[in-house]
């Protein structure tokens, strides 16, 4: 949804913020259910170290997340 708000005009001024808020809404529901599910699927054993693992990808694909974005720039800057 956040990347979606490209695509629409830019005369609009309600729908890219529904469209934000939406998004965040969507991130925010997936980095509570991750908890859950994969506390379910991993053996009892193991169970800690993974839910350490999950957290971690989680906190560092919503640290990354925002600089997606820049990731065409240098290519572009790099062709003129």
């Amino acid at each position: 949804m956040i990347l979606c708000v490209h695509i629409i005009p830019t005369d609009s001024e309600i729908m890219p913020v529904l469209l934000e808020i939406l998004g965040r809404f969507g991130m925010t529901s997936a980095f509570c259910v991750v908890y859950t599910f994969s506390s379910e699927l991993f053996p009892t054993v193991i169970r800690s170290t993974a839910m350490g693992c999950c957290s971690m990808a989680a906190r560092i694909g919503s640290i990354i997340s925002p600089f997606i974005i820049y990731l065409g720039e240098d290519e572009e800057s790099k062709g003129r």
